[in-house]
């Protein structure tokens, strides 16, 4: 009797476990190839390879395994399986402890331009994401990063940065991005996506909420007297000791309600209204102890009341966000003294 492709309820188990080896064996050609560009091509090309050949098909339907060829498969299987085990138990690229500490967070990560033309309903998406948050007490926090990359002589973005550009061609290249290009969304360092598929942006930083934070950042936050800068002292807890020196601890100066008339380039006679716009951003190691300081200074024009800092503590080889927290500049007087890791619940309208 004839077996039609696909119908794995019709297959004998021999046949079945054949066609289980053919798949991987096709799978890890499609891998190795990196014509893929999400999980439905992905199956697709698995699916297609698998088709095209008719030996190995015919053989499935075909070839019955004799007791020899049976024990050489049970052979390769269980050292498959003993492989695949053994590649699971190793320890990830940051140590931390195995069980969050540590309230969940999603940073939303976009890159963004002026001159970008298919950029123009990013800061609506940034408003809703923002203002859900603030609202609901989310800990979900949106930041645009602008980049330099797409700058004309004849009109350049004032808040675009090349250490912005920089970072997200670090993330394009951890997470194996091809097209380094504006409009793109990155959440905690782990998922990427194009701003225009809402749908899976909001679904994504919802599931970010879902796993706790490795860490725990404590900090104490100071004005400067002149109002010039924000001075941050931390500690980081729950970090092995031993990856404390390799860690990075970003401080990036966000804010919300800037509005901007274009008069040239390709968004001319176009008005933005930015929200979680990036001014600054810093970023400093810290010792064995889990301690540091960074201070940021306030680019000129920036409205305090509008603007926060929000904390990262990322694992740079992974591009991975292991903690985050968020500071209001506007809360900054209220504050104790004490080291704390808390952010304001209070809503604000931008």
């Amino acid at each position: 009797m004839n077996v039609k492709p696909g119908a794995d309820s019709q297959r004998k188990p021999e046949n079945l476990a054949l066609f289980w080896l053919q798949e991987v064996h096709y799978t890890k050609a499609c891998s190795e190839s990196g014509v893929f560009f999400d999980t439905y091509s992905f199956s697709r090309c698995s699916t297609k390879l698998l088709n095209e050949d008719n030996l190995r098909t015919a053989a499935l339907t075909s070839h019955r395994l004799t007791t020899a060829s049976r024990i050489i498969l049970a052979g390769i299987l269980l050292g498959f399986f003993a492989v695949s085990a053994g590649a699971q138990s190793r320890k990830p690229r940051y140590s931390v402890d195995k069980k969050g500490i540590g309230p969940a967070f999603s940073v939303v990560e976009f890159f963004s331009s002026e001159n970008c033309l298919f950029c123009r309903d990013l800061p609506s998406l940034v408003r809703e994401l923002e203002s859900d948050a603030l609202m609901n007490g989310k800990r979900v926090f949106p930041l645009v990063y602008h980049i330099d990359y797409l700058s004309y002589p004849s009109w350049k973005d004032i808040y675009a940065n090349e250490r912005y550009s920089e970072r997200q061609k670090k993330y394009s290249k951890t997470l194996g991005v091809r097209r380094v290009v504006p409009g793109h969304v990155f959440i905690n360092g782990t998922w990427d996506m194009d701003y225009r598929k809402v749908a899976s942006v909001k679904t994504y930083a919802k599931l970010a909420l879902a796993s706790p934070a490795k860490v725990v950042i404590a900090q104490k936050s100071l004005m400067n007297p002149n109002g010039s800068s924000v001075k941050i002292a931390f500690a980081i807890q729950g970090l092995k000791k031993t990856r404390r020196p390799y860690t990075l601890f970003t401080a990036v100066l966000s804010e919300s309600g800037v509005i901007r008339s274009i008069t040239e380039g390709p968004n001319n006679e176009q008005v933005f209204r930015h929200y979680g716009l990036v001014r600054a951003m810093e970023s400093v190691r810290f010792g064995e102890d889990g301690r540091g300081e960074v201070e940021i200074v306030f680019p000129d024009g920036l409205k305090k009341e509008r603007a926060a800092v929000t904390l990262l503590v990322q694992e740079p080889d992974s591009m991975k966000l292991l903690g985050a927290e968020r500071i209001f500049l506007a809360d900054l007087k209220a504050q104790s003294t004490k080291p704390r890791s808390s952010v304001p619940a209070q809503p604000r309208n931008y």
